[in-house]
């Protein structure tokens, strides 16, 4: 018999909620930690305080897993830097638009395209330019 690889026991079949089941869970689940938010954000800081110790004990283990840390930071950033780029345009879009409103923002992007335009006349239209 298959056990859809959940269960602990061989032999025993995969048990499935049903979709009432499921959104009682979810709700049950909700109102626990609505209940429980203070205690189970004390419990969460004084666990990530121990997993900080514990790295600063580990010594030159701690130091190696900073550095993998640093690696994998550098190769996601690598990866996906343009992504990255595109997020960083659109919180700095929100901060200016929520600092000098709509009407500036479209201003100055304007003046951001008629600058650009120049440039290209400037370059012989070599260089396409990108949306993103």
């Amino acid at each position: 018999m298959d056990n859809g690889g959940n269960s602990s026991q061989k032999g025993q079949a995969r048990r499935t909620l049903s979709p009432a089941a499921k959104a009682a869970q979810l709700e049950a689940s909700r109102k626990y930690r609505w209940k429980n938010e203070d205690a189970l954000r004390e419990k969460a800081r004084i666990r990530m305080a121990a997993r900080r110790q514990a790295i600063k004990d580990a010594g030159e283990k701690s130091d190696a897993y900073a550095e993998g840390v640093k690696t994998a930071h550098q190769k996601y950033r690598a990866k996906n830097s343009r992504y990255l780029a595109f997020k960083q345009r659109l919180r700095r879009q929100e901060a200016y638009i929520a600092k000098y409103g709509a009407e500036a923002y479209q201003d100055r992007s304007a003046r951001d395209q008629a600058r650009a335009e120049a440039a290209r006349v400037v370059q012989g239209a070599e260089f396409p330019t990108h949306s993103f």
